[in-house]
Order: structure tokens, then sequence, then C-alpha cells
């Protein structure tokens, strides 16, 4: 699809209302949310165990052999998105307390495989 030629086109580097700062669409910022190492950390490790979910939901679709694994493989990954969003808010003992929660939870779904 064309734009007509008198349709105001976007300044290129523009994102957003202020050109000097990205549009967040209501998001806060990575820097603005995260509040330190602690953060750091459980985000890093609950995007692995986002990931390792991801995988095995797939392989599932993928051979289909298993209704009841599939949403059980799906559950896990809607626990790891609101433990993600938590993540926003979080002081830093419950950053540590979701970090150490995801490294035991990668550690037991690796050990099943």
């Amino acid at each position: 699809m064309h734009d007509h030629p008198d349709t105001p086109q976007p300044e290129p580097g523009n994102f957003g209302p202020d050109a000097s700062e990205p549009a967040t669409h209501g998001r806060l910022r990575p820097e603005e949310r995260r509040q330190g190492a602690a953060h750091d950390v459980a985000l890093q490790r609950v995007m692995v165990v986002m990931g390792w979910y991801r995988h095995a939901i797939t392989q599932e679709r993928y051979t289909g052999t298993d209704a009841a694994r599939l949403r059980e493989l799906m559950d896990g990954l809607l626990e790891c998105v609101a433990d993600q969003q938590a993540l926003e808010e979080a002081d830093p003992d419950e950053a540590d307390r979701i970090a150490r929660l995801y490294q035991d939870r990668y550690a037991a779904l690796t050990s099943e495989e």
C-alpha cells in the first residue's frame, strides 16, 4: 500500500512525539524498571526458562501426542511471563528470590530431558 504524496512521513530516527526519547508505549525503559544486578540475573534466568518452554511447546505441537502435556507446558510459560512482569516492580530481595527460583526450575526442567 502506498501513501498519498501529501501524507506527512515520519522523520528518520523519530521514535515518538518527542524525538529526544524513544516511545515506550506506557512501559518503562529497561534502565528505569530494573534496579541492579539482582534484576539482571533474575531476568536472564526467567528468559532462559521461557526459551526452554517455547522449545518444548514447539516440539509437543510438532508431535501432537499429548494435549495434557502441551497444556502443562503452556501454563509453565504463562507463569514465566507473570514472573517477568513482576520483576518490573520487584525490589532486590524479590529479584533474588525469583533468580533462585528460576535457577532451580531450569535445573529441574533440564534434568527431565
